[in-house]
């Protein structure tokens, strides 16, 4: 099974479309997607640019490879 991570935050109207994609493409017995909220733990937030080298979200990573995100 493919591990998902979205870094992301809670007012993030991109960050919740790319959530319920992801989720709509999940297979039923897939595990969740993991949802990293860099609003909350700023260790997260300085996490997502060390493995994305970017400043925005949402920021997506499948089986640790950067998927996709904005750049900025």
């Amino acid at each position: 099974m493919a591990k998902v991570e979205l870094y992301g935050n809670d007012y993030c109207n991109e960050c919740k479309q790319a959530e319920k994609l992801l989720a709509s493409l999940t297979p039923k017995d897939a595990p969740d997607i993991k949802v990293l909220r860099v609003d909350e733990d700023e260790y997260l937030f300085i996490e997502m640019i060390g493995r994305s080298d970017r400043l925005s979200v949402p920021q997506i990573f499948i089986n640790d490879k950067l998927i996709g995100g904005i750049m900025i």
